[in-house]
């Protein structure tokens, strides 16, 4: 199993995958999960980490993607192509429109501050580069100067 999973990089995922047979080794993808959702891949690789998420028929335009407290999020929205007025008839529609959204836990080690975002073929590819975690200590002292004990 990947690092990152083990770390609960994407937990959502594995409950996706879970639901449609996919995961780790399986040739049947998260893709098959439900109508309208927004199918992701996550690759850890030496030096960065990649989203991949396939938006097909949606605009750049209509995509937002945001970091905040260590989540990532992307919003897209794909607008219905037909007016009521203009279909005559029968009508049978398949493919999914509407408001699409994935927030996604970043691992410790993901660089926040600047990630790189690519638009392609209805594909938004994600990077971020890893960087060294900060390792912050701080001293607790005991029984300090702010312990006053006052007896009448």
């Amino acid at each position: 199993m990947a690092p990152f999973l083990e770390d609960d990089w994407f937990p959502e995922l594995r409950i996706v995958e879970s639901r449609v047979g996919g995961g780790e080794g399986s040739d049947r993808g998260a893709s098959t999960a439900v109508r309208g959702s927004m199918a992701v891949d996550l690759i850890e690789r030496e030096h960065d980490y990649v989203l991949h998420a396939d938006l097909p028929g949606v605009k750049q335009e209509d995509i937002d993607i945001s970091v905040d407290r260590d989540v990532l999020t992307v919003k897209a929205s794909r607008k219905h192509e037909y007016r009521s007025e203009d279909v005559k008839g029968g009508r049978r529609f398949e493919r999914s429109w509407g408001n699409y959204s994935r927030s996604i836990r970043l691992p410790h080690d993901a660089d926040q501050g600047n990630p790189s975002a690519a638009y392609e073929n209805g594909v938004l590819t994600i990077n971020f580069k890893k960087v060294a975690p900060e390792v912050q200590v701080k001293k607790i002292a005991i029984g300090g100067t702010n312990n006053t004990n006052t007896s009448s």
